[in-house]
């Protein structure tokens, strides 16, 4: 188990999956087998971590990677953990994890970094803080303004379906006014 005391070394420059538990959690305690399994299957995995902190214990650590629920399962760079959101069955999480915990390229493990990245953490380790929190912002920024052009997009794209769908709806209403029509007239003639 992962600790206050022992987080920093346990997961510094290893690509991380960390199940947030409490032991009063229906869920955590469904899937308490299944993690014990996947933890023993990746123990001797130097590239990656699998590993559970108790919140009934290390409140300080939940606190910190803003865990409000449990089970929070979070991966990636301990920096930057992500949320993981998929099935928690054995299968679903040991192929998840074989695909996504891979070395990460990072300022505390340069190994798995390409030149180009290698070159950006240089550069970017040598800015000041603040200039570093600037970036980030602007990144944020451009990732908005992204997400805007993309809805913008899609409204276009909405109208043209509608406005397409639209006709269809008609013109297959027509044909088939147009089908039972001659049904009519087929079913006239044979009766007659």
């Amino acid at each position: 188990h992962l600790n206050e005391s022992n987080w920093d070394e346990a997961t510094k420059g290893n690509s991380v999956f960390i199940k947030f538990c409490s032991k009063t959690c229906s869920h955590c305690q469904q899937m308490k087998a299944a993690w014990a399994v996947l933890e023993e299957t990746w123990e001797e995995d130097e590239r990656a971590l699998i590993g559970t902190v108790d919140c009934d214990i290390n409140m300080k650590l939940c606190e910190i990677h803003d865990v409000v629920g449990t089970p929070t399962l979070l991966y990636g760079d301990r920096n930057n953990l992500e949320e993981y959101a998929g099935e928690t069955s054995l299968y679903a999480l040991n192929n998840w994890a074989k695909l996504v915990l891979v070395p990460i390229c990072s300022p505390e493990n340069t190994e798995p970094c390409n030149d180009t990245d290698r070159e950006r953490l240089k550069k970017w380790m040598s800015m000041t803080v603040e200039d570093v929190q600037q970036m980030i912002e602007n990144m944020k920024q451009a990732e908005i303004q992204a997400e805007i052009d993309f809805d913008n997009h899609m409204q276009v794209l909405q109208v043209q379906y509608d406005e397409m769908n639209s006709v269809y709806v008609m013109k297959t209403a027509a044909i088939k006014r147009e089908i039972d029509f001659m049904k009519s007239i087929e079913v006239s003639r044979k009766v007659n």
